[in-house]
């Protein structure tokens, strides 16, 4: 590392300017910064049990972040390891490969080499080289999370970063989530620098005489965040010198509201009720709602499901059609029913036609997480467990073969207390079963002929009586 490297790594820094008013920015001394981060490990719970390993890209921040888990392990005995990735972008890709090659054979670190063609991948995937990039790596690490539950994955992203990420997200348009930035623990995912700036790395750097390589595409503007940390952020420190100080605030006053909304979706999803196709909630109590709280209540949901590519707008119609009382709508994979007494919030699903022989003594229903049970029984199992939506006993002379299906057009019913046979459509509409979830409930089937809906009701055919010789009985089960 040339003294015009550092130099030009020092001028992606935010420089904080003295000013009467101002407090003087002191840099922590080498030693007082590795007992604050041992100090976060051990906050952190990381223990001798754990494999840390370290995304080694060879740049100045993974190099601070490398020495202080080095310095760390003197006290916290964790095995540490390096993971570093080639892209296939840049001609000096090579030469960072082989500066953390040496530093890993030097310090006696295991080291893992991933090779891509992250420029195809990009052209393949419809993505930005940054989105790819990220994209690659992301997959690699995660392969190498999944190879033991005690291994996490350490990042070297600082202070400057989050400001960078929580202002990209805002020119792009983020809503709250997006605004929360950075995460320094997600998954086993560790982000341990986002309260240390860059200043600080570098100077502890200089101080423990640690060189680095510089990735000359800092230097660039082809990605949205190098616009923004070469002219946009210098406009605003010149205005504001405090500005990333202010929008690493803006995160965790962000993160805080996010927590707040989840905390009303969570105590609303307890009110609804959760079946395999989503959730059905009372809409009496959303038009108590303020409107501040059901934009709340359903950004959460819909968050919860889709992450991503929810817009005010969508939340806003949404409530409108839940206040009116009618309407459907699907956004992405996520689907809204209204009725004048309920709404159903769930996942957009096929339902095809089926039909499924119950040679066995169980079989799993489709599009369900149930099993239907089928066992001889006996007058006394009958008196002890009576029947009910969940539970029907039958005379097995009076029985044809045992089929599971769906409904299928011109479908009749004939239900237990009811005189004489109705339209299975009509049955639907009588129980309040939403058109688009009638193609999932299941039949049970005596030959031709509707024996039980399960969870709703059976029919009138087979019932055991005195004469009754030999008694079947069909669970629901989950």
């Amino acid at each position: 590392m040339t003294k015009s490297d550092l130099e030009r790594e020092r001028k992606q820094v935010i420089a904080i300017k003295k000013k009467p008013d101002a407090p003087v920015f002191l840099f922590l001394e080498g030693a007082n910064m590795e007992k604050r981060f041992l100090e976060k490990l051990k906050h952190w719970n990381i223990s001798e049990k754990d494999h840390i390993y370290l995304g080694a890209s060879g740049g100045g921040d993974s190099q601070a972040l490398l020495l202080l888990l080095l310095s760390a392990q003197k006290e916290i005995p964790f095995q540490l390891s390096l993971l570093h990735v080639h892209h296939g972008l840049r001609n000096t890709a090579d030469r960072d490969e082989a500066f953390v090659c040496a530093f890993a054979e030097k310090h006696h670190l295991s080291l893992r080499i991933f090779h891509g063609d992250v420029a195809n991948l990009a052209k393949e995937e419809g993505l930005s080289i940054e989105e790819a990039a990220r994209d690659f790596r992301c997959a690699l690490f995660l392969e190498v999370l999944e190879e033991n539950e005690r291994n996490k994955v350490f990042l070297a992203h600082h202070k400057q970063d989050q400001a960078e990420t929580v202002l990209m997200r805002m020119v792009r348009g983020s809503g709250i989530p997006g605004l929360t930035g950075m995460t320094p623990i997600r998954g086993r995912f560790y982000r341990p620098l986002l309260e240390t700036s860059k200043e600080e790395l570098l100077s502890y750097l200089k101080e423990k005489g640690e060189s680095f390589c510089y990735d000359e595409t800092n230097d660039s503007d082809f990605a949205l965040r190098n616009k923004l940390r070469h002219h946009i952020f210098p406009y605003l420190e010149s205005i504001n010198p405090k500005v990333v100080e202010n929008l690493c605030r803006l995160s965790v006053n962000a993160k805080e509201m996010w927590a707040l909304i989840q905390e009303i979706m969570e105590e609303e999803k307890k009110r609804g009720v959760q079946d395999i196709f989503g959730w059905t909630f009372q809409r009496r109590r959303f038009l108590d709602f303020s409107s501040a709280k059901a934009h709340a209540f359903l950004h959460g949901l819909l968050h919860e499901k889709l992450f991503k590519g929810i817009s005010r707008e969508q939340i806003l119609f949404w409530e409108e059609l839940i206040r009116r009382g009618e309407g459907e709508n699907s956004h992405g994979k996520m689907q809204l029913y209204v009725n004048r007494d309920s709404y159903f919030i769930g996942e957009k699903c096929d339902y095809p036609p089926y039909e499924v022989s119950l040679e066995k003594k169980n079989v799993e229903i489709p599009f369900s997480s149930l099993i239907l049970w089928v066992k001889s029984s006996n007058i006394e199992e009958m008196r002890s467990f009576p029947p009910n939506e969940h539970r029907i006993y039958a005379d097995k002379d009076k029985l044809e073969k045992f089929t599971l299906r769906n409904r299928r057009k011109g479908d009749v019913f004939s239900p237990f207390g009811f005189s004489g046979t109705k339209k299975l459509k009509d049955f639907f509409i009588d129980e309040k079963i939403p058109y688009w979830k009638r193609d999932a409930i299941p039949l049970l089937c005596s030959g031709k002929e509707i024996l039980w809906i399960p969870g709703y009701r059976r029919s009138d055919k087979a019932l055991v009586d005195e004469e009754t010789k030999e008694i079947v009985c069909v669970e629901e089960r989950r």
